[in-house]
């Protein structure tokens, strides 16, 4: 698995991790398809505001080989589940949230996403793959098609 390893390649590998072992987890669990991780919390307005775009995103690839899946920093006493577009939810404990983070820097802001490819290989990751930017969608059709 290439998970940890953008495709430029990384500089000093991470240590074995509980964040990394949950992301290899669901790489394997999905192999073969594109994963968009969105990592959020129901006390983040900026992660609320981009649920209604993820919702639709996820609609727009309902019948792709995409999963979508939600990392939440926080208790999933507030945050809506979408079964129904195969939207996946997990709730990161802080072992495995302070395992990713000295790959993506979570310490630094939510909403983050993270794009990984179908082989495993994360492709993009940032604020900048927001579900509500049009280039987020233009990202996935180019991985799709």
């Amino acid at each position: 698995m290439n998970a940890d390893k953008p495709k430029e390649g990384l500089i000093g590998y991470p240590k074995e991790n509980e964040g990394l072992r949950l992301l290899r987890l669901l790489i394997t669990k999905e192999k073969g398809r594109i994963i968009y991780i969105a990592i959020g919390a129901n006390w983040c307005p900026g992660s609320q505001q981009e649920l209604p775009f993820l919702k639709k995103l996820a609609a727009n690839f309902q019948n792709e080989a995409i999963r979508f899946v939600n990392f939440w920093i926080d208790d999933n006493s507030h945050n809506p589940d979408y079964p129904e577009l195969g939207i996946e939810n997990y709730y990161l404990t802080d072992a495995q949230r302070t395992g990713l983070d000295p790959i993506f820097h979570l310490g630094s802001g939510i909403p983050f996403y993270i794009l990984i490819d179908k082989d495993g290989v994360i492709v993009d990751y940032g604020e900048h793959l927001r579900p509500s930017f049009p280039d987020t969608q233009k990202k996935l059709e180019e991985l799709v098609y």
